[in-house]
């Protein structure tokens, strides 16, 4: 069974990093530490949180361009950006 340790918001997510054995993640002002984790699955870790920092990045795109700031549970948001692509 895998526990959590503590959880963040893709939102929070400054940065992060991917070499053949680790992956690294920095949540800027959010924590204030980085966090690396060694693995040898960095590149498909970086490449899926990219995938969904650009599904992000779209929906506040889609919203400004729409003239609309909509705050709503983020799977319904994702779903409509989704119908709109």
């Amino acid at each position: 069974m895998i526990s959590r340790l503590k959880v963040w918001p893709l939102t929070h997510v400054r940065r992060w990093a991917s070499s053949a054995n680790s992956f690294n993640l920095d949540f800027g002002d959010h924590d204030l530490q980085y966090y690396s984790v060694q693995t040898t699955e960095g590149e498909a870790i970086s490449a899926l949180i990219a995938g969904y920092i650009d599904i992000i990045v779209r929906q506040v795109c889609i919203s400004h361009v729409a003239g609309l700031y909509l705050l709503c549970d983020r799977s319904v948001c994702i779903d409509g950006l989704f119908s709109m692509l």
